[in-house]
C-alpha cells in the first residue's frame, strides 16, 4: 500500500508534489551494491507524519535481510549514504545535529563509516 500510483507519470509536474503530501507512499532515496550486499535507504513518507528513514541491507549470498529504521535524527550523515566500498564499508557524508535536533551547516561536515558485514 506505499506504491505511487500510475496516473502521478500523467499528472502535471506543478501538481506532484502537493499530490505526494497527501498520500502514503515509500521511496529508494539511495541504491549501492557490491559483489556481496545491496544497500537500499528507503524513507516511508506518511501524509500525516514525518517521513521514516530505514537502512535495508541484502546480504547476496544467504538473502539474509537486515533492516534498520531510523527513529529519529542523530546525525545527518545518515541520510547521506555515498559509498559501499568492496571491504563492504558504506561511507556516510553529513553535518552534526545540535541539542534542538537541528542540523548545523556551519559546522565541518563529516564522513561516517559503517561496517555492514557483521549485520
Amino acid at each position: 500500500g506505499l506504491e505511487i500510483p500510475a496516473k502521478v507519470h500523467e499528472m502535471n509536474p506543478m501538481e506532484i508534489i502537493g499530490y505526494l503530501r497527501g498520500i502514503d507512499y515509500a521511496t529508494i532515496r539511495c541504491y549501492l551494491e557490491n559483489e556481496k550486499y545491496v544497500y537500499l535507504m528507503v524513507v516511508e513518507n506518511k501524509s500525516s507524519d514525518t517521513p521514516v528513514v530505514y537502512h535495508w541491507i541484502i546480504n547476496k549470498d544467504n538473502a539474509h535481510e537486515t533492516v534498520v529504521k531510523m527513529d529519529r535524527v542523530i546525525d545527518s550523515c545518515w541520510f547521506s549514504p555515498q559509498l559501499l566500498t568492496e571491504d563492504h564499508m558504506v561511507y556516510y557524508l553529513g553535518y552534526p545535529v545540535g541539542d534542538d535536533d537541528r542540523i548545523n551547516f556551519d559546522s565541518n561536515p563529516s564522513i561516517v563509516m559503517m561496517d555492514i558485514s557483521g549485520l
